[in-house]
């Protein structure tokens, strides 16, 4: 071959290699202009005034108060009857309580404002609960604007702006509680939404244990960063009591913090060593995690699996899609199917 062949030879090997680069970045660009897309899901049913449930739900408060008030008093002139009794805590409650709402009630609201039963119960119980609600019903329904916010070479996350481009807080997380599991799909790599997951340390203080990425230990975060995502995920352990997930939240406090960040976390056999161990004070060190497998580990350490596959990796979707947890708050996200 002589000289001139060879250097055409070459030329069409480098002209190969340089348009496959180029495709290759022209589909992982455009991956990633289509992922962006997908950074909020607006509710595509209608909005509809709270007031008839609110007031339907007063009303039955208010029944239930006088009913509780009427027993308590023919108890004084007669003493208890021989009928099924109350405890003291559902008397209480019957006064305590300013709404009553029916599990069909409960479900309008979450599909209003996106908050679950507990959440509705907490707001509600404060002061200008109605107000507030509304006002998250406004949020839930507006559909925020959001810029991509590259972390690096692969990585990217989704903030929420205002008209100027200045990053702007979407929505408020409420009635978080200590132990609660925050998520959100603003993370993705390219194609791939990745997610990110932190875990509620101190909701009072507004704190998250929270494994960042490569290169940095797992740290404690504010939730104010939360806050700028145009999806959010609040989810919580289902049928435990606060005490006990404050205990895990606590747990993870003391032996999660500090860890190295690493994405092989789960492999080789180590999930399944974690939860044959699970509930013994002796815990196994944690010698490396990630955003997912953090809240796993805390967990697990209490005997709950939140992975549904079991499998060596835990990620923030398949947190989000645990039997175990119950929603707190959705934003950004269909409530009826929020990480597919």
């Amino acid at each position: 071959m002589n000289k001139s062949k060879t250097g055409v030879f070459y030329w069409k090997i480098t002209a190969g290699l340089l348009a496959i680069l180029l495709a290759a970045a022209g589909g992982l660009m455009l991956s990633d202009h289509l992922t962006e897309k997908l950074a909020h899901t607006a509710p595509d049913y209608s909005r509809r005034a709270l007031g008839p449930v609110l007031e339907k739900g007063a009303v039955q408060a208010a029944v239930n108060r006088m009913e509780a008030e009427t027993a308590q008093a023919r108890e004084t002139w007669t003493g208890p009857d021989c009928g099924e009794k109350e405890t003291e805590r559902d008397k209480e409650e019957k006064l305590e309580t300013s709404y009553v709402f029916s599990e069909r009630d409960y479900d309008f609201l979450y599909h209003q404002t996106g908050l679950g039963r507990q959440a509705v119960d907490q707001v509600l119980s404060g002061p200008d609960g109605p107000a507030k609600l509304k006002n998250l019903q406004d949020t839930f329904f507006e559909e925020p604007r959001y810029i991509c916010v590259r972390d690096n070479a692969v990585c990217c996350r989704e903030e929420t702006v205002d008209e100027k481009g200045s990053v702007v807080l979407t929505t408020d997380l409420t009635g978080v509680q200590d132990g609660d599991i925050l998520i959100t799909k603003s993370s993705h790599v390219f194609g791939w939404r990745n997610g990110h997951a932190a875990l509620v340390i101190d909701a009072e203080d507004r704190e998250t244990l929270e494994a960042i990425v490569i290169g940095k230990d797992t740290g404690i975060r504010r939730f104010r960063k939360w806050e700028k995502y145009p999806n959010i995920l609040v989810m919580r352990l289902a049928g435990a009591g606060r005490e006990e997930r404050a205990q895990v939240a606590e747990w993870a406090e003391q032996n999660l913090l500090g860890v190295p960040y690493r994405l092989t976390a789960g492999f080789f056999g180590e999930k399944q060593r974690v939860l044959d161990s699970s509930g013994r004070s002796a815990a196994a060190a944690c010698t490396g995690t990630q955003c997912a497998h953090l809240i796993w580990r805390a967990y697990a350490q209490f005997g709950y699996d939140l992975d549904p596959d079991g499998g060596w990796v835990v990620t923030p979707k398949q947190l989000a899609n645990s039997p175990l947890l119950e929603v707190v708050q959705v934003f950004g996200m269909d409530p009826d199917d929020p990480w597919p």
